[in-house]
């Protein structure tokens, strides 16, 4: 889910959503207290009923309730503070300029979202690349062809061959995918073959790991290196010499 945010303090993971609601329940199992008590108490319910009148909304509507993942109570952001506040001072102040953060654009949420967008649109136009060279070679475009290429970008980036959860990738692995993607689509396009393509993407990222890091957004430098020439297509330069057993199914589509 993209449109939560997701945060840190004192390594209690925080959860907010676009809308800069919060996840009371998860941060109070972590202090060791519980929302109802909080809620019950009479100085809280004097508030909720002030903060009503003033939003000119139902008490009710300031608490949501949700079930399964990110389940628990989901608090309004004029309701966060205060109840943040009362687990522990120094984590309210970080709560409220989290709020203002996010509500202001300025949170670093925004600059992981645009960068998930990105690994997005590279894994689309890398499938679309696959899908055409594949059909001037005259083949026809099977789901192994795309779970082979994915699973190969997981294992450069993730040293595994299982799906990825891309919603959890931190900004500095979802820069990452979108340049290997974008390498291993230029690769197919120019006939390398399946283990010249791994080869020079995990030299790629090697070295991408061990730049220095640097402020905003960069082109990926592609390193051309030994690929075989757009004429030399063929077979091989699609496909691996032996398909991996897929049997873990389909992988997202980023």
């Amino acid at each position: 889910m993209t449109n939560l945010v997701k945060a840190e303090f004192d390594d209690i993971a925080v959860t907010f959503t676009e809308e800069a609601w919060f996840n009371a329940t998860e941060v109070a199992d972590k202090h060791k207290r519980r929302v109802t008590d909080w809620l019950n108490n009479n100085e809280t319910q004097d508030y909720l009923t002030a903060l009503a009148e003033i939003l000119k909304v139902p008490k009710e509507h300031l608490l949501k309730t949700r079930r399964g993942r990110y389940g628990g109570t989901w608090m309004h952001p004029r309701l966060a503070v205060a109840f943040a506040r009362w687990l522990d001072v120094r984590f309210g102040v970080w709560c409220d300029d989290q709020i203002f953060q996010i509500l202001s654009g300025q949170h670093i949420h925004y600059d992981w979202k645009k960068l998930r967008h990105e690994a997005t649109a590279s894994y689309k136009v890398m499938g679309q690349i696959l899908q055409l060279t594949l059909k001037r070679l005259g083949k026809s475009c099977s789901s192994h062809h795309f779970i082979n290429e994915a699973r190969m970008i997981n294992w450069v980036l993730m040293g595994k061959f299982g799906k990825i959860d891309r919603d959890g990738l931190s900004s500095g692995d979802l820069d990452l995918l979108a340049k290997l993607e974008n390498m291993d689509t230029v690769l197919i396009g120019c006939g390398a073959i399946y283990g010249d393509r791994k080869k020079e993407l995990e030299q790629f990222a090697s070295e991408q790991r061990n730049r220095a890091p640097t402020s905003g957004l960069q082109s990926a430098v592609l390193p051309w290196r030994k690929v075989a020439p757009c004429c030399a297509l063929g077979k091989q330069a699609i496909e691996p010499a032996s398909i991996l057993d897929v049997t873990d199914g389909q992988l997202t589509d980023g």
